[in-house]
């Protein structure tokens, strides 16, 4: 589940982006509604500061009003809780949606009725690729990702590590197939073989075929890119089957979940995760460097013993120094 200071940034994000915008009502009594849209609901986020005590300086003090709305993971209760949260609720600005398939068409939505709409974790392409006006993302994209990961296998071959032959695993919505095409075409100009590709249905049931065939190829590198329930899947179905490739990542999404750690924690021992940083330095190499310009992506050793800890997202103070608050996953 995301964590509260997760949330909490990204309605200052939306702000901070949207904050000019026309939609917002021009008095402070009026208050500012924000829609969210997530898998979930987050009653925490009611006690964000912004909404209870001073309100919004370039905006009269006026008061955030936060109202949520839980799209379950389908693309069309999306849709449809993006057209009430517009309607009935009145919102002024939207943020979602976590799962890349919702996003999609729940800014479709927010395109049509001109509200302003801050993409928070989403990563497929297509997302912000259809010219939209009233669309705006604070994430890093697929291809973002994929570049950052043929970087990190670069510094790991320069230090020693045998990376022949790469295996993409990817739930096949819109998050899961964007990311992976990404992937194998970066592998491609960075002449990194992808032994193999194994799409599959999120939620699936049973994973042992696809972990056979992984066992089989015996791949250096395995990546997964995995909700929560599936990356739990795969961890205990290549335990059961007696199977552990020499380097398994997680891109973000399950494997930043607690509850992945909650669940797994004694059996995933050695799995590194990818997530989205801040731009900031390091005194000691991270596993995966940092982008240009506006974001970094880094899957960092937890500790010398390689944690399953997922990585933490790191948020910019003064002088361009990093904390670790919390992780944040992305979809």
């Amino acid at each position: 589940m995301l964590e509260g200071w997760r949330r909490a940034s990204a309605i200052t994000a939306i702000l901070g982006a949207l904050g000019a915008a026309a939609v917002l009502p021009a008095r402070s009594a009026d208050g500012v509604k924000i829609g969210i849209l997530w898998p979930l609901t987050g009653p925490e986020m009611a006690n964000l500061p912004l909404a209870a005590t001073a309100g919004l300086p370039g905006l009269g003090g006026a008061k955030l009003e936060l109202v949520f709305a839980d799209h379950q993971g389908n693309p069309s209760v999306a849709q449809q809780q993006a057209l009430r949260l517009i309607n009935e609720e009145r919102v002024h600005v939207l943020f979602g949606a976590y799962h890349s398939s919702c996003s999609l068409t729940a800014t479709a939505v927010a395109e049509r009725y001109g509200i302003p709409f801050m993409v928070g974790e989403s990563a497929a392409l297509n997302i912000t690729g259809r010219g939209f006006k009233w669309i705006f993302r604070g994430t890093p994209i697929a291809s973002d990702y994929a570049a950052t990961y043929m970087r990190f296998f670069d510094d790991m071959r320069k230090e020693g590590k045998k990376i022949d032959a790469i295996a993409v695993v990817n739930e096949n919505t819109d998050y899961g197939t964007s990311v992976a095409d990404e992937i194998e075409a970066a592998a491609r100009k960075a002449n990194i073989p992808v032994a193999m590709r194994i799409p599959y249905g999120a939620n699936s049931a049973d994973v042992s075929a696809q972990v056979l065939q992984l066992k089989e190829r015996r791949p250096d590198v395995v990546i997964f890119i995995s909700y929560t329930p599936d990356a739990i899947l795969y961890i205990k179905t290549m335990k059961n089957l007696d199977y552990l490739p020499p380097m398994v990542i997680g891109d973000d999404t399950g494997f930043s979940d607690p509850s992945f750690i909650t669940a797994i924690a004694d059996i995933a021992q050695g799995a590194m995760n990818r997530s989205a940083w801040d731009r900031c330095t390091r005194s000691r190499p991270a596993a995966i460097s940092t982008t240009p310009a506006h974001a970094t992506c880094r899957a960092s050793w937890r500790s010398r013993k390689r944690s399953t800890v997922p990585a933490r997202r790191s948020r910019r103070r003064s002088g361009r120094r990093c904390r670790r608050p919390t992780s944040s996953p992305s979809s």
